[in-house]
């Protein structure tokens, strides 16, 4: 029997598991790419990203949130800011 694996990290454990664009993601592998895209100017963000699947394949316990708070200088948004911006607006 095949074991899923994630093509990020290399984990066998996920509480859940995703494909995106032919890559099979564990939940914490998707949700940094998830929250990766609600941040502002995603161009300047492409290598905290990179930096924490780098980290995390070499087995750290490290999030796309936790950098970006370490190193932007902008508030991180989560899709629940981005819920209750929409409210505002209608």
């Amino acid at each position: 029997m095949n074991e899923t694996k994630c093509t990020i990290c290399g984990t066998t454990k996920s509480e859940g598991w995703m494909t995106q664009a032919g890559y099979t993601l564990c939940i914490k592998c998707y949700k940094d790419i998830s929250d990766f895209e609600f941040q502002p100017n995603p161009y300047h963000n492409y290598k905290m990203l990179a930096e924490v699947f780098f980290r995390r394949g070499k087995g750290e316990e490290i999030t796309f949130e936790e950098l970006y708070k370490q190193k932007s200088d902008f508030k991180f948004i989560s899709f629940t800011d981005l819920f209750e911006m929409k409210e505002k607006n209608e």
